[in-house]
């Protein structure tokens, strides 16, 4: 922690391992730890391994939707594992961007909020967010995660939009985002670079005032992403992004003050504890592991 002005910033740096994600069959192998699906809520808490394998197999192949690189997932349920490929077709720097994405689904993404602009056919978000509410007064005890999973075809959403619940939501209080309440859309990414996982991330920084009171959060990717990152934050002027942390969401707007190569901040909309967030990721938290 140093003084700077007004500012103190207390850095909470996350080693996030590069270790080699896919192998020389064209593939990238994770295993599934079921116990970590159902502690992030993807599936209910009694809910069997097959069906955790289920629920990650549905969240990677939505993900792989968006990017539309032809790759596809393929489950091992007797080994808990699965696979995603082929990746050998692709370059080296997309293969490698690709893996580490996919590689911490269900730890932590950077992702901007939706809007009705970036869905091809959707003229409003209003729309979308009836098609949920339809669902989840059909589904009452199910989590949103599985509606997300669903194809447009049986009432799901458009192929880049993604609902997740707000972290720390209080219906008695203001609510954060978009006004609608607990839940909030995210717009998935359609290219690899504009892809930012647990697996890319260096650091998450608390920002503190001269007030004492950490306010903010610096996030910080690997050098080899800086531009990729510098690129995403200009194409995202005057919008809000989203950190997906498990199954919820922080929203978060960006601060237009504090600009750094590699790292930028977000103004979180609700109190966020970025030690809690900086722990999630250094331990691993998220259910796949590089096989």
């Amino acid at each position: 922690m140093r003084a700077a002005l007004a500012s103190l910033l207390a850095t909470l740096c996350v080693g996030c391992g590069e270790g080699r994600a896919a192998d020389s069959h064209g593939e990238l192998r994770l295993e599934i730890d079921a116990a970590r699906v159902r502690n992030l809520g993807w599936v209910a808490s009694d809910a069997s391994d097959l069906e955790a394998y289920d629920a990650v197999q549905d969240q990677l192949e939505r993900r792989l939707d968006a990017l539309e690189l032809g790759l596809a997932v393929t489950l091992d349920p007797a080994n808990a594992r699965l696979s995603v490929g082929p990746t050998d077709r692709l370059a080296t720097s997309t293969r490698t961007t690709i893996d580490r994405y996919i590689a911490g689904v269900g730890q932590f993404e950077l992702l901007l909020e939706a809007t009705a602009e970036d869905l091809r056919g959707v003229k409003d978000l209003a729309t979308e967010r009836a098609r949920l509410d339809t669902w989840r007064a059909a589904h009452p005890d199910v989590p949103v995660v599985r509606f997300n999973a669903l194809s447009p075809a049986e009432g799901g959403p458009h192929p880049r939009l993604y609902w997740a619940p707000v972290r720390g939501f209080d219906a008695e209080e203001e609510p954060p985002g978009d006004g609608r309440g607990d839940v909030f859309p995210l717009m998935l990414p359609d290219r690899p670079e504009s892809s930012f996982g647990a697996r890319s991330v260096e650091g998450l920084h608390s920002w503190w005032t001269s007030s004492g009171a950490a306010t903010a959060v610096r996030l910080e990717v690997q050098e080899r992403r800086a531009l990729d990152l510098e690129r995403f934050v200009a194409a995202a002027a005057g919008r809000r992004f989203a950190m997906l942390l498990g199954a919820e969401v922080v929203v978060a707007s960006r601060s237009e003050q504090q600009w750094w190569g590699s790292s930028f901040v977000l103004v979180p909309e609700t109190l966020v504890d970025v030690r809690v967030l900086s722990n999630g990721i250094e331990e691993g938290a998220g259910p796949l592991r590089a096989d």
